[in-house]
């Protein structure tokens, strides 16, 4: 026999705070994990650009002809052998080049290094975006620093032995 489920007889189903947080953010819900979890833990600006990027599309592009010289320009980029840590230098080092230049320059600079400026562009309002919605939500500001310090314990898979995992993914764009 079937029962006949009432409309007084739904659950009533309540949202955790992550999820009211989630709501809040224009995000497929697993980057907007990765930005809550980052500003509580300390590592805000890198979570931002990476979740700002895959939110996105690509900022690298190439035609097929030049795919090998594309290849060799985004290598300049790649950092302990990681997509994510390469698209975080990427923004850091297209971000410390644009302060500095001109338009035409920068233009010049996303050319060699097979960059769309526009999508560049689009990334950082992202960026700029999630970051004030997570202000107004209370994440971030003067109480949590977006330069991580923390350490957190593990084991080392491939040993099993106790380690110290620095967590500090900042960049030196010089």
């Amino acid at each position: 026999e079937k029962e006949e489920v009432s409309k007084e007889s739904k659950p009533n189903f309540k949202l955790t705070s992550l999820g009211r947080h989630l709501t809040g953010l224009p995000l497929d819900p697993r980057l907007g994990k990765l930005i809550i979890y980052s500003a509580i833990f300390g590592c805000l600006e890198p979570c931002l650009i990476i979740a700002s990027i895959l939110s996105d599309k690509s900022p690298f592009v190439h035609s097929y002809e030049k795919r090998d010289a594309a290849r060799l320009a985004k290598r300049k980029f790649l950092w302990r052998k990681s997509d994510f840590l390469m698209y975080v230098k990427m923004y850091k080092t297209w971000r410390a080049f644009q302060q500095t230049h001109s338009t035409s320059e920068q233009y010049k600079f996303c050319e060699e290094n097979f960059l769309s400026r526009r999508t560049l562009l689009s990334i950082e309002d992202t960026r700029k975006q999630l970051l004030g919605i997570l202000l107004d939500a209370g994440f971030g500001g003067p109480k949590s620093s977006t330069k991580p310090k923390p350490r957190a314990m593990g084991k080392d898979v491939n040993t099993d032995v106790d380690v110290n995992v620095n967590v500090d993914v900042d960049v030196d764009v010089d």
